[in-house]
């Protein structure tokens, strides 16, 4: 995946998360998939680094320092606004 982006850009992803269930469930539960493991992220665009595109929730521009950041694999990334 070429997101055609800048450092610094406004970015949205849509992606799918993993999850997990602690409880001892049968079989039919288990082979329920959760509708909540969609989510939208927005932040700045940092860049894209061995298969992982990498977004911040705050940035300062002046010194090129970044909070909030996350990692997110491309292969779970449905959409990229």
């Amino acid at each position: 995946m070429k997101i055609n982006l800048k450092v610094g850009d406004k970015v949205a992803i849509e992606w799918k998360d993993a999850c997990s269930c602690s409880a001892w469930v049968d079989l039919q539960e288990a082979l329920k998939i959760p509708d909540s493991l969609t989510f939208v992220t927005r932040g700045f665009f940092v860049g894209q680094k061995e298969g992982f595109v990498i977004i911040a929730g705050s940035m300062n521009t002046k010194v090129d320092r970044f909070g909030d950041v996350i990692y997110v694999p491309e292969k779970w990334i449905k959409k990229v606004k």
